[in-house]
């Protein structure tokens, strides 16, 4: 408003002047009495400064109870959570989703805790540890409702786990949240950057089986994957650019963090274009501030994104940006499932017209193959100059029935130098010398036998769905009252072992997986006294 003052003098002489005052209206203080930031408009308040008790603003739906409709809450016993309803009441909610969280210990292990809490509202929903033995592998478990959730590993000694680490997976179906094996090493805290969360229900996008757990990216190189029908639907069909994948590259220690999306409109430099043109990411292909970093353990997930929506992040493999290995890689049998060359895992004869593969190595033009059974101290290495050789050497020749671990290395100038610096042989797979037949839907294999005699075993349906797998062995030797049944991932990882019982010299019996094999292709070590059988098992989604 405008103020006029005019004064006269004794005199008659006057004058006057104008100025402007502005006057600002309290601010409006709306009561919280339930303590959560958040205010209630039936009880507002006029004041020059905050009152005591009062917030700014008007957005409690719930007054009487911390947080608004739809928050997390906590429900109380026989509930890891709750949500407040509409009628602002915390309804506690089942757990769907069983979650295990499997921790490497270091010698300190009494230091490391963990806890989950829901992203945004910091609930705590479930914690654990303080008590693991040193130097072990154990695993947690939990099971939570639907819902985001940040996973929070504490070291009290504020040195990490040194040697140790953890993975969050889901119980049943196997698959991986977050990958922090062997990585947790200094800081009191690992979790990813931000706050940022995991969600579920889980997402089934995820890499393809060669650019998972790939640890010598090298940055241009492409990154891929496995394509969603949904997203392939899209291609040429309205708006190209709300279409496609998003990938999360995260270093689970809470270092680095990003995302990239690919759609249908952009190249990023691959071609021809096509429906699975966006499957490929170009690694570090975008600003240089956000590059992933070198040499160090990331995870990836990967969503699908249709018309605008996006779907949920599916399971995490690790990756690492290494150009001194990508120069020159390690490499393994042939393991990517369905390859015609697979050998991690499988079964061959002895003799000329039979092989061997491992990888192969852009540039290489040297291959050494290493067999080993350690508690026999066998090993003999063969060298080949290309990515295969045949199985019908003279010396220290393999022998029928045994499964030998086997490793490779690789070399670019004819065995001067082997590849990579550090450890130059490659992963360790299984390969057995037997002979396998295929009939139907079942796999038979004749695999070593004591006492001079040859027992059948069958796995069958093989292919199978990961429910109901029936195993047949006939002819066991006498005095072997149990049969061991161990299945292994490709990567050598246990993930089943049974034990069943011999009714007279065989065993038929029908073994209930229970869907604890995620997708892909297992080894089923079978043992039954001084017999012994290795079986491929290939789980399909």
């Amino acid at each position: 408003s405008t103020l006029t003052y005019t004064y006269t003098d004794g005199n008659g002489c006057s004058a006057s002047c104008q100025t402007t005052i502005s006057v600002t209206p309290a601010t409006a203080w709306y009561a919280d009495a339930d303590g959560d930031g958040f205010g209630d408009a039936a009880s507002m308040a006029m004041a020059c400064a905050q009152p005591s008790g009062y917030v700014l603003n008007s957005t409690d739906n719930c007054p009487s109870i911390s947080g608004l409709i739809g928050d997390a809450c906590a429900a109380g016993p026989g509930f890891v959570l709750g949500q407040i309803d509409a009628n602002c009441a915390c309804v506690g909610q089942q757990c769907i989703t069983d979650l295990t969280l499997e921790f490497s210990t270091d010698l300190n292990s009494f230091e490391n805790t963990w806890e989950l809490r829901t992203q945004g509202t910091n609930l705590l929903v479930q914690s654990g540890g303080g008590w693991y033995p040193p130097n072990a592998t154990l695993n947690d478990q939990t099971c939570v409702p639907d819902g985001c959730y940040v996973l929070r590993v504490l070291d009290a000694g504020g040195d990490g786990m040194t040697t140790g680490g953890y993975i969050l997976r889901t119980l049943h179906t196997n698959e991986r949240i977050i990958d922090n094996r062997n990585n947790f090493s200094s800081g009191s805290v690992s979790t990813v950057a931000a706050g940022q969360a995991f969600c579920l229900p889980m997402g089934t996008t995820k890499p393809i089986y060669t650019s998972c757990d790939k640890m010598d990216w090298a940055s241009g190189q492409y990154m891929v994957a496995a394509p969603d029908p949904a997203v392939s639907a899209q291609w040429l069909v309205g708006n190209q650019s709300d279409d496609g994948y998003e990938f999360w590259i995260f270093d689970p220690n809470g270092s680095y963090s990003f995302r990239r999306f690919r759609s249908h409109h952009h190249s990023d430099g691959f071609g021809p274009a096509s429906a699975v043109r966006a499957c490929h990411m170009r690694l570090n292909n975008w600003p240089v501030a956000s590059q992933v970093p070198a040499n160090v353990m990331m995870n990836v997930r990967i969503r699908s994104r249709v018309n605008g929506v996006n779907g949920a992040f599916g399971p995490a493999c690790r990756m690492a940006i290494n150009p001194v290995l990508a120069a020159c890689p390690r490499t393994k049998l042939m393991d990517i499932p369905n390859d015609p060359d697979l050998s991690c895992g499988a079964i061959r004869p002895w003799g000329t017209g039979n092989f061997i593969h491992a990888r192969p190595v852009s540039g290489a033009n040297l291959y050494q193959f290493r067999f080993r059974i350690a508690a026999e101290g066998f090993e003999v290495v063969r060298t080949s100059s290309t990515y295969f050789m045949q199985l019908n050497w003279i010396t220290l020749p393999l022998q029928n029935g045994k499964t030998y671990d086997v490793d490779v290395r690789v070399s670019k100038n004819n065995g001067a130098t082997w590849c990579h610096s550090g450890d130059i042989w490659g992963d360790v797979c299984q390969f057995t010398i037997g002979t396998v037949n295929v009939n139907a839907n079942s796999l038979m294999a004749v695999g070593h036998q004591g006492a001079g005699f040859t027992s059948e075993l069958r796995v069958f349906p093989n292919p199978n769905r990961g429910d109901l797998l029936n195993l047949s062995i006939s002819a066991i030797e006498e005095g072997v009252h149990t049969v061991s049944v161990d299945i292994f991932d490709l990567s050598g990882k246990r993930k089943s072992t049974r034990s069943l019982a011999v009714a007279g010299t065989s065993v038929i019996t029908t073994m209930d997986l229970g869907g604890e094999l995620a997708a892909g292709t297992y080894v089923v070590h079978i043992t039954a006294g001084s017999s012994t059988w290795t079986e491929r098992l290939v789980i399909q989604p």
